[in-house]
């Protein structure tokens, strides 16, 4: 994912995390199944990923703290940031959701094929070793 469209200010460009610990923060407020908490971590998902792609549309947003893991309070800080540039709700949690997509399907962990395909495990022939 190179861009998402954020309502009026169309493109933004996104720069997945490289750590697993912002997606993984993320996963854990998107479970709970409470609204508001959701809606927090689509705004938060758009802070940790668009944050060099606000600043070119001179949004100036706070950096996601891994170290405190608290995307709750840094969704709610990111709310009022993109509230304030003219974001709706429904802006917010189309970016947010299609960011938090991304993120998690990057983290996604590595499957038997795909580790068979690469690392021949299988029992060697016999007389072979």
């Amino acid at each position: 994912m190179e861009s998402v469209e954020i309502g009026k200010l169309g493109k933004v460009a996104v720069s997945l995390p490289a750590r697993y610990a912002p997606a993984q923060d993320l996963l854990s407020i998107y479970g709970s199944g409470n609204p508001a908490l959701m809606f927090r971590g689509c705004a938060a998902a758009i802070g940790i990923a668009c944050r060099l792609g606000l600043m070119r549309h001179r949004v100036v947003s706070p950096v996601y703290d891994v170290s405190v893991g608290d995307p709750v309070a840094y969704g709610g800080a990111m709310l009022e940031v993109l509230f304030d540039a003219g974001l709706t709700r429904g802006d917010i949690t189309l970016a947010g959701s299609r960011i938090q997509t991304a993120m998690w399907q990057k983290m996604q962990p590595v499957t038997e094929p795909e580790v068979s395909a690469v690392e021949d495990f299988s029992e060697p022939a016999a007389g072979t070793i």
